[in-house]
């Protein structure tokens, strides 16, 4: 249970407080079990594994963000330098980053 962040918990009770007892007509208590239920479940089925809510709008900035800096950082340094710079920053894998800061194709 401690492996889940206290907020992916909140959240996902949450929305099953507010979908369930609407699709199903049960009680907003037996949604927040059923809420708690699923996290659990999640859990033994990832154990270790950091839960991840995909959220595109805020991707789409961070993208965004990370790109311009790429970039930035590209200009003064080489590709494979400014990656693995932004790999430090950010935290994310070096094949997040190559997808993230590719070069469109014109």
């Amino acid at each position: 249970m401690a492996d889940v962040e206290d907020s992916t918990r909140t959240l996902i009770r949450r929305l099953a407080r507010q979908i369930l007892p609407k699709l199903f007509g049960v009680s907003v208590d037996l949604a927040a079990q059923i809420g708690d239920a699923i996290v659990d479940g999640l859990e033994a089925e990832c154990p270790k594994d950091r839960l991840y809510i995909c959220a595109p709008k805020a991707i789409e900035a961070r993208d965004k963000g990370i790109r311009e800096k790429c970039r930035e950082l590209s200009q003064r340094h080489s590709r494979a330098k400014a990656l693995e710079m932004l790999r430090l920053r950010t935290g994310l894998s070096a094949r997040q980053l190559r997808r993230i800061c590719k070069e469109p194709l014109e």
